[in-house]
């Protein structure tokens, strides 16, 4: 070893051609550690390819850490969502795909979630279906317990709520990030923004959406991934154009109507319509829906 560095016993098991290392984040993460050749496996964790040379070495470029992760989801959908949730679907996404690659990964969700990490249900399913559930807050009030109680198993906690963690992870003091999957020009964000939040660690899904929050501190913008298999592209397009979502005015449909007219292309529009969008529905959309050109296709959950 080299001069200097320290030795961690730890201990390792292999599986699908990764190694697995079960050990505190400190025997992990120190990044002071040198192993001697052969003993390298112990301290990494590594996503065999096609062509790689089976036996380890000290390219470290090769190698990745074992992490263990806390996904904290949002509670209104199940993880992947039964039906509309494009939050809880993302989730899902790359907390599979941390599993899949090797890392050890708890997902904190409702307790109708399916997914291959360890699941520590908040709620006994997804509220936005469960009409016996009036609470929200509480449901988030006990996913904030449990994510308070196990805060220093992790190494890192990646939540998808928002803002209401932030003050308990910031006092736990353990690693965090947040994504936020929001609309971030409400008028009354900046303010509190600058009072509470502006020093917690943020990612972005696009560059663009930094815009009206140029004051957080963003540390990387990740955009979002879909399993590669997941959708095939069309070389017979049957001449329409499609939107897919939820009505309400920033998903913008308004603005898919005008452009499809623009082109002289028949636009169809799958979407489902919350309360909360009713009026915007009745008095923005509705009137623009001809049943021939612009055809609609609502659903209200």
């Amino acid at each position: 070893m080299g001069l200097g560095a320290d030795y961690f016993g730890v201990l390792a098991f292999q599986s699908r051609n990764k190694f697995f290392i079960v050990g505190s984040p400190e025997q992990r993460s120190d990044r002071r550690v040198l192993m001697p050749e052969g003993l390298l496996p112990l301290l990494y964790a590594r996503h065999q390819q096609a062509g790689d040379d089976l036996s380890p070495d000290n390219d470290l470029t090769n190698w990745k850490r074992v992490m263990r992760i806390a996904q904290l989801a949002p509670l209104a959908e199940a993880v992947p969502p039964k039906l509309y949730g494009g939050t809880e679907r993302v989730v899902s996404w790359l907390t599979e795909e941390l599993v899949d690659i090797g890392h050890e990964v708890t997902l904190f969700a409702s307790g109708d979630s399916i997914t291959n990490a360890v699941l520590e249900p908040c709620s006994p399913q997804a509220l936005r279906l469960d009409p016996t559930h009036r609470d929200p807050m509480l449901a988030y009030g006990v996913a904030l317990a449990q994510i308070a109680d196990q805060a220093s198993q992790f190494d890192v906690v990646h939540s998808h709520i928002d803002w209401v963690h932030i003050p308990l992870l910031r006092r736990l003091g353990v690693p965090f990030v947040t994504t936020l999957h929001g609309r971030l020009d409400l008028p009354d964000l900046s303010g509190s923004f600058e009072n509470c939040f502006v020093d917690a660690p943020f990612v972005s899904i696009s560059n663009a959406q930094r815009a009206p929050l140029p004051q957080a501190h963003w540390v990387a913008t990740v955009y979002h991934g879909l399993p590669k298999n997941l959708l095939k592209p069309n070389f017979a397009p049957e001449g329409y154009l499609a939107f897919l979502g939820r009505i309400a005015p920033e998903k913008g449909p308004e603005t898919a109507i005008r452009l499809a007219r623009a082109a002289g292309i028949p636009l169809k529009i799958a979407a489902k319509v919350d309360k909360v969008d009713q009026a915007y529905f009745e008095n923005k959309v509705r009137p623009l829906i001809d049943g021939k050109d612009i055809e609609c296709c609502r659903r209200d959950r």
